[in-house]
């Protein structure tokens, strides 16, 4: 003969689990009821009242058509107007808004800069800049040594005036970094960076 008292503790087990799961899931489902209210994500009209359902709307300031430049603009950092030269410096609007300097970049002209002037042995320098009419072109970054630019296992492809790539140097102390486009012997100027 079996003995049923030794099934009750299990049955009153599942049937325990059950209560308390249908409980949890009961207070899980009022609170994101009444979360969606809250944050005006529920589908009904307009919160309570009965009133007609306010749809969300967006408006646009009016487009109106701004001067250009005839050619790209460089923004400088400050501090790059001497290296630089010939910038023009525009007035800040309030006394809260940054100065800017930036100057226009002739026609086949290449403008280099890199994201940090230091950095340590192997680290990723960011190198961007201008190619003003060289669209397509590709360009070869190069390091001064031993009195002559060598390549950098690194070469940036412009495109819509504008190029970027990395390098990692592990020379130590300053190294000149230049551009250069090999197929119209175009250089671009140097950059320094400190390896240390």
């Amino acid at each position: 003969m079996v003995d049923e008292t030794e099934d009750r503790p299990v049955l009153v087990g599942v049937i325990a689990l059950v209560g308390v799961s249908l409980i949890v899931g009961l207070i899980v489902g009022v609170v994101a009821l009444g979360g969606a209210r809250v944050f005006g994500l529920s589908g009904g009209g307009g919160g309570g009242g009965g009133g007609a359902a306010v749809e969300p709307t967006l408006s646009l300031p009016p487009v109106t058509e701004t001067a250009t430049a005839s050619g790209p603009l460089i923004t400088l950092t400050p501090g790059d107007e001497g290296e630089e030269g010939g910038g023009e410096e525009s007035a800040p609007a309030s006394p809260t808004e940054p100065t800017t300097t930036t100057t226009e970049a002739a026609e086949g002209e290449i403008t280099l800069q890199v994201s940090t002037t230091t950095a340590g042995p192997m680290e990723r320098i960011d190198v961007s800049g201008i190619y003003t009419g060289g669209d397509g072109a590709i360009l070869t970054i190069q390091r001064f040594t031993d009195g002559s630019w060598n390549d950098i296992a690194a070469n940036a492809a412009v495109s819509g005036e504008l190029f970027s790539t990395y390098i990692a140097l592990g020379r130590p102390g300053e190294n000149r970094i230049r551009a250069i486009d090999p197929s119209a012997d175009v250089a671009s100027n140097e950059v320094s960076v400190t390896i240390g």
